[in-house]
């Protein structure tokens, strides 16, 4: 049986962000992209499996940097 897998929300993405405690201009400056980019990223109702890999992948990178600092 082939079961779908529920789209990515945008509001997935920002609650992921929050949950850090990372800006959008930090998601933003590790996408390469401008801040409001990333902005209507999070409003969207569904995200691409693409651009929710390339939003975490930047995630990743900032909680990453985050968690660094506060172990310095």
């Amino acid at each position: 049986m082939d079961v779908m897998q529920k789209p990515t929300t945008g509001l997935e993405l920002r609650l992921e962000r929050v949950a850090l405690d990372v800006k959008v201009k930090d998601v933003a400056a590790a996408m390469g992209a401008p801040a409001s980019s990333v902005s209507r990223l999070e409003k969207m109702r569904q995200v691409t499996e693409a651009s929710a890999a390339r939003y975490r992948d930047a995630l990743a990178r900032c909680a990453a940097v985050a968690t660094s600092e506060v172990a310095a």
